[in-house]
């Protein structure tokens, strides 16, 4: 909830970031996206340092998830495995689930002569 004398200070935040036209009934349907921009454009106009800090935790958040994801992919790489379905891994020397080992490697035509007898 806004205090008494915050709320002067909001309203001309917001009339500044939107326009006073766009603000009177009537004019224009806004969607929910339209309001989330409002409000977030507004935010930073009342809260500048809490707007800096949420870009730069935001920043952060996608360079943990890169390294995550880079992380991931090395461990699976250096253990030959591979994620077949979400959670789910398993050797790249292994046939992909639900088909038998000889419908996967198949000798060539030629193959049975080079065998010993």
């Amino acid at each position: 909830m806004i205090c008494s004398s915050a709320k002067p200070a909001a309203l001309h935040a917001l009339v500044l970031v939107v326009g006073q036209s766009e603000l009177q009934t009537g004019l224009r349907p806004w969607g929910k996206l339209k309001w989330n921009v409002v409000r977030e454009r507004a935010r930073t106009v009342l809260h500048p340092e809490q707007a800096e800090m949420q870009q730069a935790l935001n920043k952060a958040l996608a360079e943990v998830q890169e390294g995550m994801a880079a992380a991931k992919r090395a461990l699976l790489d250096r253990c030959e495995m591979q994620e077949y379905e979400e959670g789910k891994f398993r050797s790249l020397r292994e046939p992909p689930p639900g088909r038998p080992l000889s419908s996967t490697f198949s000798l060539p035509a030629n193959a049975a002569a080079h065998l010993p007898r």
